[in-house]
């Protein structure tokens, strides 16, 4: 099962290996699932999981040490198995179809923007990120601020709370929501941004970053989860 949300039981089968990729869920339930039904339901799969599975893989050493630590279960039960960039995220160079992208998302060629990629939910810490841009400056100097991240997602969002945090510092017209972006136009956000900035929380992977990272994008990360491991010497890091 690629996935514990994937996972049911399944009988006659000789081993059984499911992907859990961080305790986020576990932890902090609250930054998550809006509704207490759904917190419980979570729990209830993993629970499950842990139990019935002959083998958990796991996307990173800092995710692996949490599920060890909250499950109190013995290392030979994990494995790491690290994410990757899909085939699409490399180097592109600026021209009319990468114009034509931003254009789509109603950000103009030519804009200077710091990206955030991924969920809009409270784990990401999205209200301290636009209260950091508004606080650099960086706004009266031309810059951009662009949030691509699915309004829709399966998981809680809080965008009605990031639409306030934008107009309570007056940054409207300077933060822009793109929603869902497919990968073959977000090659081209990736390579035209100033940086990545990823100011999770908790990361059990993060994928953003590598994905920035292979597009030869800067970033610029907190120090929580597995992020300092997954981006290593290649970003700058801050204190989420």
């Amino acid at each position: 099962f690629p996935a514990s949300s994937s996972f049911f039981p399944v009988w006659g089968v000789k081993r059984v290996v499911v992907t859990m990729h961080d305790t986020l869920a576990l932890a902090h339930p609250e930054l998550v699932f809006p509704t207490r039904a759904g917190r419980i339901a979570w729990a209830l799969k993993e629970h499950a999981a842990v139990r019935l599975v002959d083998r958990i893989v796991t996307v990173s050493e800092a995710a692996r040490r949490d599920l060890a630590a909250w499950f109190r279960l013995p290392g030979d039960r994990i494995r790491v198995v690290s994410e990757g960039p899909e085939a699409v995220f490399g180097p592109r160079l600026e021209g009319a179809e990468s114009d034509e992208a931003l254009r789509r998302y109603k950000v103009a060629p030519g804009t200077r923007y710091f990206l955030y990629v991924g969920g809009l939910s409270p784990h990401k810490n999205l209200p301290r990120l636009i209260e950091a841009f508004a606080r650099s400056g960086l706004d009266r100097e031309g810059y951009h601020l662009v949030l691509v991240g699915d309004i829709g997602d399966v998981f809680h969002t809080h965008v009605p709370k990031l639409q306030a945090e934008v107009a309570r510092h007056g940054l409207e017209g300077r933060v822009v929501f793109t929603g869902f972006v497919p990968d073959d136009d977000l090659v081209f956000f990736y390579n035209r941004a100033v940086a990545l900035v990823q100011p999770s929380l908790l990361e059990g992977f993060g994928l953003p970053p590598v994905e920035a990272m292979a597009c030869g994008t800067a970033v610029v990360a907190s120090t929580a989860g597995s992020l300092p491991e997954v981006v290593g010497d290649a970003g700058v890091f801050f204190d989420p």
